[in-house]
């Protein structure tokens, strides 16, 4: 059978700040939390967090982790080149087994607030004959109905 990750409620396949920081511990690598604010001059600053901080208020809409240490502070004009060592974890990850494993260890621990991670298994030799579906980002796992 083959493990895929669905997200089960109405919103965003995320996971946790939580469920990153155990797959970067999976993968062997540091991991760096940033969260966005604007400014006085109305400029969107990144500020370095620890990851307790970022459990204890999960970010809703300015974030990323990356694997590269960017400093304590970046404005956004010189972090827009340095994206290449940010970690982003969605739908491409769905069949990800080291974020399969974070799911099962963490459980709804590894959901953010804005998704329910769930794994589903299909089985191997019919993978291709299913198709994923969302409303609203509540995704459903359907056989593909061929029509003659």
């Amino acid at each position: 059978m083959k493990k895929v990750i669905l997200n089960k409620c109405y919103g965003l396949f995320r996971v946790s700040p939580r469920g990153y920081s155990l797959y970067a511990e999976k993968i062997g690598k540091t991991l760096y939390y940033y969260r966005g604010n604007h400014n006085a001059e109305n400029a969107l600053t990144y500020t370095k967090e620890s990851l307790n901080e970022f459990i204890k208020d999960e970010p809703t809409l300015l974030y990323f982790y990356s694997f590269v240490d960017l400093g304590d502070k970046i404005i956004r004009s010189s972090f827009d080149n340095k994206r290449e060592g940010c970690l982003i974890l969605d739908e491409k990850h769905r069949f990800d087994p080291v974020l399969i494993e974070v799911i099962e260890e963490l459980g709804d621990e590894a959901s953010s607030i804005f998704s329910k991670l769930q794994i589903v298994e299909i089985p191997e030799d019919v993978i291709e004959d299913y198709m994923i579906d969302d409303y609203d980002g509540f995704e459903m796992l359907h056989k593909r109905v061929i029509e003659y």
